[in-house]
């Protein structure tokens, strides 16, 4: 668990919020993919990843609500390519302190 973490639980205020921080933390520092994106759909954020897990078990709105927080707190980035506003797809990873942010 990233010390950067847990020195700014404060910040979190949901559980849902919580909760989609460790979904991509597993799927991502889990699998020693350390600063790696990782592409995440709400539907595998809900219900899991392939048979890997069963997801975190919120609702499409909580995952939704959870990720804007985790973003506007600084847990996580979001890239999304919507060349084909069809398919819309969007990666994720953790947001870490910088040796410059210290």
């Amino acid at each position: 668990m990233p010390h950067e973490l847990i020195q700014e639980l404060h910040k979190i205020d949901s559980i849902a919020e919580l909760k989609v921080i460790l979904y991509v933390m597993r799927h991502t520092w889990g699998f020693q993919e350390f600063d790696q994106w990782k592409r995440i759909t709400t539907e595998e954020f809900m219900h899991g990843r392939n048979g890997l897990d069963k997801g975190t078990g919120l609702t499409k709105q909580s995952v939704i609500a959870g990720l804007e927080k985790a973003i506007d707190h600084g847990f996580l980035l979001c890239k999304t390519i919507d060349r084909d506003k069809a398919r819309i797809k969007k990666f994720y990873k953790l947001k870490l302190r910088q040796e410059s942010d210290v």
